[in-house]
């Protein structure tokens, strides 16, 4: 009977041993797990941080891109209204320049016929 009572008392030591050791274990895991989490939930956040800045940022170029293409369209339509309007100014001078000549001209053949009369 002592002898399975000391049998029980080392078995009953190894199992209190190895519940512990276990118990360690399971405790030491549970921690890394909670740490594991923490980490996890943080690269989430980051995630969603850095999502919602990439939107914010890829809504700014998408407005600049907007604003740039209204500015060019806008500074092509200035400029083109300036060319016709300078080559409005060109016609009209061109127009005038061949007025006058054809004036000067009538002039100056009435001259000579004034001075082939003579």
């Amino acid at each position: 009977v002592e002898a399975l009572l000391h049998e029980f008392g080392a078995a009953r030591g190894e199992a209190a041993a190895k519940v512990a050791r276990w118990f360690r274990q399971t405790h030491r895991m549970e921690s890394d797990m909670t740490k594991l989490v923490h980490i996890k939930t943080k690269a989430q956040e980051d995630r969603r941080m850095l999502q919602e800045k990439l939107q914010e940022m890829t809504s700014e170029l998408e407005d600049q891109a907007d604003f740039t293409q209204r500015l060019e369209e806008e500074l092509t339509r200035q400029h083109n209204d300036a060319m016709e309007a300078k080559n409005s100014e060109i016609a009209e001078l061109e127009s005038k320049l061949v007025s006058e000549s054809l004036v000067h001209q009538v002039e100056a053949n009435s001259l000579k016929d004034r001075v082939s009369l003579l």
